[in-house]
């Protein structure tokens, strides 16, 4: 049965006034599935925002743009991009390496990436200090399932206008240990298709669309553990709205979602620590 998730980022303007504050953080807005949106925490050093935003350059007659790259009339664009563009992505981008996240030191994330949590008061909190990704989460049961979690976004560039193109790599893995209880886990893939533009200015999807997504319950044990989670194929994220295949040429973000059942006997509680996460 398909979980539906949304998110919310915050606008760059928010994160260079926090740095220019002297601090990495910013606030940013999560959604919770079916609720409304809700304020929640963001680190990182890059984000995107919600709303449109128009290409940069200036478009002759003849179709040709200045700055951003030169753009011929069938619509590819070369310049610092793959060359790989779509609505809600001003150009997508290849990653500078393939780690997305360390969590060491200054956090360990690739560049123009960030962390963001959603869900309103039920929401997991987040932290990087051990030099790994632990998220705890415990939130008592209500009267409609809840959909919370954490979310790890990246741009292709600082003002997150850009999609990163990783069709290059098979997918993206991750070493994953911790318990959970009261409460399944769900991880995500997102694209530009399945983010909803109100909420990432990347995204070109309507109001409700979500990611696809696979069942990660059975992947928290004590023991650590290396998942790896391919684009397409056996192992890869399904469903999704719409129930379209994942765009690895225009991806938002990644993320892991408690769902927590209506009307539960016991409280979702759980500790995850993850680290080492790359595409392969």
């Amino acid at each position: 049965m398909a979980i539906r998730n949304e998110m919310n980022f915050v606008g760059l303007g928010l994160v260079l006034a926090a740095i220019a504050a002297g601090g990495c953080g910013s606030t940013g807005t999560g959604g919770t599935g079916a609720s409304s949106p809700t304020t929640s925490t963001t680190t990182g050093s890059g984000t995107t925002s919600a709303g449109t935003t128009s290409a940069a350059g200036t478009t002759s007659a003849a179709g040709t743009t200045s700055a951003a790259g030169t753009t011929s009339a069938a619509g590819t664009t070369s310049g610092s991009s793959s060359g790989s563009t779509g609505a809600g992505c001003a150009a997508s981008d290849v990653p500078t390496g393939a780690s997305l996240a360390t969590f060491d030191g200054d956090g360990g994330l690739l560049d123009n990436a960030g962390i963001t949590t959603y869900g309103g008061t039920a929401a997991p909190t987040e932290s990087t200090s051990t030099g790994s990704l632990v998220i705890t989460e415990n939130a008592a049961a209500a009267t409609a399932a809840q959909y919370v979690g954490t979310v790890l976004y990246f741009a292709g560039n600082a003002a997150g206008t850009d999609c990163l193109d990783v069709h290059s790599y098979t997918g993206v893995q991750y070493d994953i240990s911790g318990s959970i209880a009261g409460c399944t886990l769900q991880f995500s893939l997102n694209d530009s298709e399945h983010t909803v533009t109100a909420n990432d200015m990347k995204g070109s999807a309507v109001a409700g669309s979500y990611g696809p997504q696979l069942d990660a319950t059975t992947q928290v044990t004590a023991t650590k553990t290396t998942v790896k989670v391919p684009w397409t194929g056996t192992g890869a994220p399904t469903g999704g709205s719409p129930a379209t295949a994942l765009d690895p040429t225009k991806l938002t973000s990644i993320q892991w979602q408690f769902t927590i059942p209506a009307a539960g006997t016991a409280a979702c509680t759980s500790t995850l620590t993850i680290d080492n996460v790359t595409f392969y």
